[in-house]
C-alpha cells in the first residue's frame, strides 16, 4: 500500500472520531439508538462494509461482521439498549506477515450511540445546598496491541452529553484512550456530568418541572498497517463490558419519565429514598412487637 492510500484510510477513522464531538441537534429525535460497523482489509475479495441505518422505533440493537482472507482478519460488533442504559463495542484487526510483499492489514472499526429525552419533577421545599440534575456511570474496557508499528494501534473514544432544553443548561464528559506497540491499557473510568437547577438557598412553592435530553457515544478503532516485512501485528479495542449509564441524579424524591418510556427504573437519589423508606417501614412493626 502506498503512503497516500494509507493517509486517505487514517483520514476515515479521524473523520469518524471528530463526529463523534458533533453537539445534540436541535431537531435530534426525542429517543433514538444508532451504530455503524466498517471493515478493512488487504486482499479482502471485497473489502467488506456495513453500516445499520439510524433506528428510531427499536430500543435494543445489535450488529456484528467478521471479514478475512488470506491471514488478514477483521471484526467488529456492538450493542445499544435504551432499557439497560448501555453501549458495548468489540473491534479486532490482525494482518498476515508481510514476506517482504509491502503493506498488509486488517481494520475494524464502529461507533455507536443513543438518545433519550427525560422530564424531572423537583419536588416542593427548601434547597438550601441548591440542586443540580445530570447521569453518572462508567466506561470499561481495554485496549490490546501486540507488535510494534508507528501506525498500528487501537482507540476507544467517549462522549456523555447533557443538554436542558426547557431553559439554559448543559454539561459533557468526554475522554479517549490508545495502546499502540505492544502496550495493554485498562479503563475504567466513571462519569457524572451535571448542570444546575436551583441556587443555594432557593425554594420551591410548587415541584419544579426540568426537562434534558442526552447523547451518549462510544467510538472504537483498531489499526494494523505495517509496512515491515515479517512483521505481524494485532489490535483490540473490547469494551463489551461497555459503557453503562447506573444512574439518574437528581433530588431525592424527584420523579421523572423518559421519551423512550424504558430509560432505567429511577434516579438514584430517589430509590435510595425508596429504600430507606422500606428499611424503617420493616423495621417499625418489629419495634411495635416488643
Amino acid at each position: 500500500m502506498n503512503g497516500v492510500m494509507k493517509l486517505l484510510l487514517s483520514a476515515v477513522s479521524l473523520i469518524a472520531a471528530a463526529a463523534l464531538g458533533a453537539a445534540i441537534a436541535a431537531n435530534a429525535f426525542d429517543y433514538e439508538l444508532y451504530g455503524n460497523l466498517r471493515l478493512q482489509g488487504m486482499d479482502f475479495d471485497p473489502v467488506s462494509e456495513y453500516v445499520d441505518p439510524t433506528m428510531t422505533t427499536s430500543l435494543s440493537r445489535s450488529a456484528s461482521r467478521v471479514g478475512s482472507l488470506a491471514g488478514n482478519a477483521a471484526e467488529a460488533r456492538w450493542t445499544a439498549d435504551l432499557a439497560l442504559g448501555s453501549l458495548s463495542g468489540y473491534a479486532h484487526g490482525s494482518n498476515a506477515f508481510a514476506d517482504g510483499l509491502g503493506w498488509r492489514w486488517a481494520n475494524g472499526d464502529l461507533q455507536v450511540w443513543m438518545k433519550d429525552t427525560l422530564t424531572l419533577q423537583l419536588p416542593a421545599g427548601a434547597y438550601p445546598q441548591g440542586a443540580s440534575v445530570g447521569l453518572s456511570g462508567v466506561v470499561n474496557g481495554s485496549l490490546h496491541s501486540l507488535g510494534v508499528d508507528l501506525y498500528a494501534d487501537a482507540t476507544v473514544h467517549w462522549k456523555i452529553e447533557l443538554q436542558r432544553l426547557d431553559d439554559y443548561g448543559s454539561d459533557s464528559v468526554e475522554d479517549s484512550r490508545q495502546a499502540a506497540n505492544g502496550q495493554v491499557v485498562g479503563v475504567a473510568e466513571p462519569f457524572a456530568p451535571a448542570f444546575q437547577v436551583l441556587s443555594p438557598g432557593a425554594s420551591l412553592a410548587t415541584p419544579k418541572s426540568v426537562t434534558f435530553r442526552f447523547l451518549a457515544q462510544l467510538q472504537v478503532i483498531t489499526d494494523t498497517y505495517d509496512s515491515l516485512a515479517d512483521q505481524h501485528l494485532e489490535e483490540t479495542a473490547d469494551f463489551e463490558d461497555t459503557l453503562q449509564i447506573t444512574s439518574v441524579d437528581a433530588p431525592p424524591g424527584t420523579t421523572w419519565t423518559s421519551a423512550s418510556g424504558v430509560f432505567l427504573p429511577e434516579p438514584a437519589a430517589a430509590a435510595q429514598a425508596a429504600a430507606a423508606g422500606i428499611a424503617l417501614a420493616t423495621l417499625a412493626p418489629r419495634r411495635r412487637r416488643r
